[in-house]
């Protein structure tokens, strides 16, 4: 069966002058907004420093971002150890790693927790049926996490230079 998709030409509040979507909304498999906005941000500190910094309301305004979405982005970067801040009037925010060694895993979790395909690979359920009820009977998870922990290794073996 054929998938049915429509395309728009307006301007979404991205400011992305076409959008294509199928019928089933953006998928299951997908980064998040604050993943693709985060990879984003740190893309545009590659060439700041604790010395020399960048402020977010510049990276906001020079790729169309809404600051305080990056205000939350830098918070949980700043948590991770992947930024650091300065203040004062030249404050501004700087990578704290090289980005050869800051991986998309890292990005990740630091923005939206444990990647799991599914639930019971991301969190101990204190069940012992598991998340789904199904525990020890359950014949998918040996295959899912078969492909999580491929996906783990992939996301490891990408870095901030890969893009």
């Amino acid at each position: 069966m054929l998938k049915s998709y429509s395309i728009s030409m307006n301007k979404n509040n991205n400011g992305c002058s076409h959008e294509c979507e199928n019928s089933k909304g953006s998928g299951v498999f997908h980064l998040t907004k604050k993943v693709d906005t985060g990879v984003s941000f740190l893309l545009a500190l590659r060439d700041f420093n604790a010395e020399n910094t960048c402020s977010l309301n510049s990276i906001a305004e020079k790729y169309d971002m809404s600051f305080y979405f990056l205000q939350n982005i830098a918070r949980d970067f700043k948590k991770a150890g992947l930024v650091g801040s300065g203040r004062g009037k030249a404050g501004g925010y700087y990578l704290m790693k090289k980005p050869k060694d800051i991986l998309l895993k890292n990005v990740v979790e630091a923005l939206e927790g444990p990647v799991a395909l599914v639930k019971c690979l991301a969190v101990k359920c204190k069940n012992k049926n598991g998340c789904c009820g199904r525990g020890l009977t359950c014949m998918a998870r040996d295959g899912f996490k078969k492909l999580n922990d491929e996906l783990n290794s992939l996301l490891l073996s990408k870095s901030l230079n890969y893009f």
